[in-house]
C-alpha cells in the first residue's frame, strides 16, 4: 500500500460547531492506500464527516520513500497516523474566503 496526499478546499458545513468565525479550510489528508481512485472518495468522506464540504481539490500526490524519510514534525507525526489509522489530517482554517486567490486559500 501507498500513502497519497489530498489537499482539499473546504467550506464550513452548517452543522459544524466550529467558531461561527471560521467558514473556509484547507484540509491536507493523508491516505493509505491501493490507488489514487479510491483513497481521494475516503478521503473527501472523512472531510465531509468532520462539518467541512470539499468544494475543489487543487493538490493530489503520492510522496516518494525519500520525500517520506525526510518528514520532521507535524508531518511526520500525520504521516505516522495515516500509517496506524489509514488515514489522518490537518486543518488550516480562514475567517473568511481571500479574494486574491479566486476565493481559495491556496
Amino acid at each position: 500500500m501507498q500513502i497519497f496526499i489530498f489537499q482539499f478546499v473546504a467550506e464550513k458545513m452548517p452543522e459544524n460547531s466550529v467558531s461561527n468565525d471560521l467558514l473556509c479550510a484547507v484540509v491536507t489528508v493523508w491516505v493509505r492506500g491501493r490507488s489514487i481512485e479510491g483513497t481521494e472518495h475516503r478521503a473527501g468522506h472523512f472531510v465531509t464527516g468532520q462539518g467541512w464540504l470539499p468544494v475543489d481539490v487543487p493538490y493530489v500526490y503520492s510522496p516518494t520513500k525519500l520525500q517520506l524519510a525526510d518528514l520532521r514534525g507535524h508531518e511526520a507525526e500525520t504521516y505516522q497516523e495515516a500509517l496506524q489509522f489509514g488515514i489522518s489530517a490537518d486543518f488550516d482554517h480562514w475567517p473568511a474566503r481571500p479574494e486574491r486567490f479566486g476565493g481559495h486559500p491556496v
